[in-house]
């Protein structure tokens, strides 16, 4: 009797380490299709090919210096202002990042007192864009411009915090007090949301920007810093062409205001993108033949000359 008590003992323990063992193989698959999975959706939603490698996540913020990545970031502020100019209060409220709601209260009656209503048509251009990377929600603050859609006219420079949900291709929106900051730098990203839930607006898609959206960019950029940001396009210039060019920021300053109804009417004729010691550079000839130089550092980084 005690053999069969120990033969049932051995067997039972036997099942018990194979029935382990199978759960074990199945939750190291489970987690590689996951991975998998994620990376796949990175190569839908960002146009790269990902392959393998073991993602290292950091608290470190870095400069943003994916194109797909920008465009993609930009077309969901775009999302949000759209929803304001069609003074959607319900739609704006689905995009808002839900502590940005709760930390303030904000419902139906007093979202007016945190987004300021309007019937105008934007469009925000991006200048600067950190990132702080997550398993899977990304969070991006972001610098840039909000112009009037039909017009081009200037109406403010803006700050958001951006956060992506990776697996669930959904996004929510920050809208931060510019005078809160001096530059991007200074707005400390957190980790605030393991996941964001769809909702009907919050779905994002991913850019597939050419060349030549690269090139309008950069002369956006360039054209609303130099017209509205003199210190920042000052320190936009090569440092050697400032210096021999431009003697001071006030010689600058002059120059720019002098030339501002020029600026302001400027169009794209043409461009070009080409190679020069490693480094990219962009050229782009406005309507009257002028030829303005931005070459890259990293995407979006970039110093400037100009005939």
């Amino acid at each position: 009797m005690n053999k069969i008590k120990y033969v049932i003992i051995g067997l039972a323990i036997i099942l018990v380490v194979v029935v382990t063992a199978i759960l074990i193989y199945y939750l190291q698959n489970e987690n590689e299709s996951v991975e998998d999975a994620y990376n796949e959706d990175l190569e839908v939603i960002y146009g790269e090919t990902v392959g393998d490698f073991e993602r290292v996540i950091t608290n470190e913020v870095v400069p943003v210096e994916n194109e797909a990545v920008i465009f993609t970031i930009t077309e969901c502020i775009n999302t949000y202002l759209r929803y304001i100019s069609m003074q959607s209060a319900e739609a704006v409220l689905s995009l808002l990042c839900t502590e940005f709601i709760e930390r303030n209260a904000i419902n139906i009656n007093n979202l007016h007192n945190f987004v300021e209503p309007t019937t105008t048509r934007m469009e925000f251009i991006p200048i600067q864009m950190n990132l702080l990377e997550g398993y899977r929600v990304n969070t991006y603050s972001v610098y840039g411009v909000i112009t009037e859609a039909e017009t081009g006219r200037f109406i403010r420079f803006a700050y958001f915090i951006v956060s992506t949900d990776e697996y669930d291709i959904t996004f929510m929106i920050e809208p931060i007090n510019i005078e809160r900051y001096n530059n991007i730098n200074e707005i400390e990203l957190q980790r605030r949301h393991d996941s964001i839930e769809e909702n009907t607006q919050n779905r994002f898609r991913g850019a597939n920007p050419t060349d030549e959206d690269i090139a309008i960019l950069y002369a956006r950029i360039f054209i609303y810093t130099a017209l509205y940001n003199i210190e920042f396009a000052y320190e936009m210039l090569d440092q050697g062409f400032r210096e021999t060019r431009f003697q001071s920021l006030q010689e600058y300053e002059e120059f720019i205001a002098n030339n501002s109804n020029e600026l302001r009417n400027l169009r794209m004729a043409s461009y070009s993108i080409s190679e020069e010691n490693g480094k990219v550079r962009v050229a782009v000839v406005d309507q009257h033949g002028r030829r303005f130089n931005f070459r890259e550092t990293a995407i979006m980084q970039f110093t400037v000359t100009f005939e």
